[in-house]
């Protein structure tokens, strides 16, 4: 019996030890889901931070695009307006082509009439400069 006393108070003693340590242990574990209620909370907010980085990396870049874009639109509008007066010359140029290719016309169907009428001069007594007319003989 005296053994089963003494092992019942060192049972006693053990719960009471145990449960001492449990008690100094709980603030501990408290704190320690604390801290791990507080890491998640600020892993979420990195994980927000880091997106949002991301989203501002994106739209710099995009601005950036758009920057260069519009200064190449600039330089495309400028080249425009500078090609204005070189269509306006051409195509005054391709009139006044037109006229000359008229006159070419005119000048060559006039040389062939001539040369026609050389042959008939004499022959027919027609000047050979003055379409129609009869020379003197």
């Amino acid at each position: 019996m005296k053994e089963k006393e003494v092992l019942a108070r060192k049972l006693r003693d053990e719960i009471a030890r145990l449960e001492s340590r449990k008690n100094e242990l709980s603030p501990v574990i408290e704190r320690q889901k604390a801290v791990s209620d507080g890491i998640k909370k600020l892993s979420t907010l990195l994980e927000s931070l880091t997106a949002i980085n991301f989203q501002l990396k994106t739209a710099h870049e995009r601005k950036e695009r758009a920057k260069t874009i519009k200064a190449e639109l600039i330089d495309l509008e400028n080249e425009i307006v500078s090609l204005i007066p070189l269509t306006e010359k051409q195509i005054a140029l391709g009139q006044v082509q037109q006229e000359l290719n008229s006159k070419i016309a005119v000048l060559k169907s006039s040389i062939a009439q001539t040369k026609k009428n050389m042959k008939l001069a004499g022959t027919h007594g027609i000047c050979p400069i003055l379409n129609g007319v009869k020379c003197p003989q």
